[in-house]
């Protein structure tokens, strides 16, 4: 398949080209994405020799960055994101994976900064949107976080992450009534959808309509066996 040819032809590049530098950080690179994804060890000697040959390159600091990211190590995703930020600072993608990387190490005031920043170079980024308002929920700034949401449903209307978000947003605030027409908007187009399952059969539960409740409560379950088997 694709994996194995990208796979062979970067193990050729190793062969021919061993002194280029930069053609050797961006074989071990594709080697590192490619790797399984249960094989870390794999994966993270391709990055780091990847950072070696080539620590400015941009997109090779980024790999190694969104591995670190995902294997929750937050302070080498963003010692990793930081430096290729400063290879490319007006790069709105690596500004928000910077502030995901702050947000998930509970450094909220520089993630915050981090997304202000991502959103003034791209105004129009639901995902940054999204981001900054988890954390400004996370903060207690509900009105701010649903501000955000707000301009990231103008964006992407069918977006059910966000609809959900601010559903479960409206629901803490106390205004079950927005929270249950964001989730009617998910459900009607993903009618088991997990998470507005849940969240509706809560909402039903507050409002003592326990029937609605244990109805969204048993197709919960019954997705979650069917999952198992």
């Amino acid at each position: 398949g694709d994996r194995e040819r990208a796979r062979a032809a970067a193990r050729k590049a190793l062969e021919l080209l061993p002194d280029d530098r930069l053609q050797a950080a961006q074989a071990h690179a594709v080697l590192g994405n490619t790797a399984d994804d249960d094989d870390r060890d794999e994966r993270l000697t391709h990055y780091d020799k990847a950072v070696e040959l080539a620590p400015g390159d941009k997109d090779i600091r980024r790999a190694r960055g969104l591995f670190h990211l995902l294997a929750e190590n937050f302070d080498k995703a963003r010692a990793d994101l930081e430096a290729a930020i400063e290879a490319d600072p007006e790069d709105a993608s690596l500004q928000e994976a910077l502030g995901l990387s702050l947000m998930m190490g509970d450094k909220l005031e520089a993630a915050q900064e981090a997304f202000d920043r991502a959103l003034k170079l791209e105004p129009d980024s639901a995902s940054a949107l999204l981001q900054r308002a988890r954390l400004r929920a996370l903060r207690g700034d509900r009105p701010e976080a649903i501000a955000d949401l707000d301009r990231a449903i103008g964006i992407a209307p069918d977006e059910a992450l966000l609809l959900v978000l601010r559903a479960r947003i409206h629901q803490q605030s106390g205004d079950s009534d927005r929270a249950a027409a964001d989730l009617e908007r998910v459900l009607t187009k993903t009618p088991d959808h997990p998470a507005a399952l849940e969240l509706r059969g809560l909402i039903a539960a507050d409002r003592q309509d326990y029937a609605s409740a244990i109805r969204d409560f048993r197709r919960l379950v019954s997705q979650r066996q069917d999952d198992v088997v």
